[in-house]
């Protein structure tokens, strides 16, 4: 799998659209392999487009969506040490279209996001 820009890959797929149950507990864990930039992966009830600077405070984004979940930043991978950072958490989500981005500005809007469909 060689990707490029900044995406996210889950399973080899670059940016896939999850599907899944509702009220499953989703369980994320999410590494930073990227040499050159921050990342991280929240969920979103607001759709894309994504301006340059998502957030604007708390769990408000510009455009008046809410953050569904939140996580820190992951500092860049340190290939000289061998050291990549990694975050884990657990959420459920109800029924309804959500879509997963990197709050890093810039990012979503250039594309790191995608779909998650919450079926019944």
């Amino acid at each position: 799998m060689n990707a490029s820009g900044n995406v996210f890959v889950i399973y080899g797929l670059v940016n896939p659209t999850l599907i899944m149950p509702s009220n499953a507990q989703i369980h994320v864990k999410v590494i930073n392999l990227d040499a050159g930039d921050y990342h991280n992966f929240v969920v979103t009830s607001q759709p894309p487009p994504y301006q340059y600077n998502v957030m604007m405070g708390g769990m408000q984004m510009m455009g008046g969506g809410k953050m569904d979940t939140m996580m820190q930043y992951l500092p860049p991978a340190d290939y000289s040490t061998e050291q990549a950072h990694q975050y884990q958490y657990t959420f459920t989500l109800n029924q309804g279209e959500f879509w997963y981005i990197c709050t890093f500005p810039g990012h979503a809007e250039n594309g790191m996001d995608s779909e998650i469909v919450v079926g019944e």
